[in-house]
């Protein structure tokens, strides 16, 4: 079990180190509630910034709403989470308004250059 983890680090490591990967662009502004996210330059930022103004905006605020009754420690899984809208927003609502709580978001996806995407740009982005 612990030879097969290992593989997997080493594999997402190396992906990681060989990814081809601008700098940080524009923000992008959600327009149901004005937050302001930075926005990474690669093929699906176009994508991203048309998700996150737009997409589901009655169900990202009713998720907004639902954070502050999360008990402290607690985690949110994004399946299918496509290019993060959701659960960036999500991680940049916990971050400046309910850090005290420690909750994490975990994000996935199927395609695995959306990790790669997630790893390089965790801390820029939120």
């Amino acid at each position: 079990m612990y030879i097969i983890l290992f593989i997997v680090i080493i594999i997402v490591y190396f992906f990681v180190q060989n990814e081809k990967f601008t700098n940080i662009s524009n923000n992008c502004i959600k327009y149901i509630d004005n937050t302001e996210i930075k926005v990474v330059n690669n093929k699906w930022k176009h994508d991203f910034e048309d998700r996150f103004k737009n997409h589901e905006p009655n169900s990202n605020l009713k998720l907004k709403e639902i954070l502050k009754e999360l008990p402290n420690n607690s985690y949110i899984i994004d399946v299918g989470s496509h290019v993060g809208d959701t659960g960036l927003y999500l991680a940049y609502i916990l971050k400046h308004n309910y850090k005290h709580k420690n909750i994490k978001v975990i994000m996935i996806d199927p395609d695995n250059n959306f990790y790669i995407l997630y790893y390089k740009c965790q801390k820029p982005i939120i």
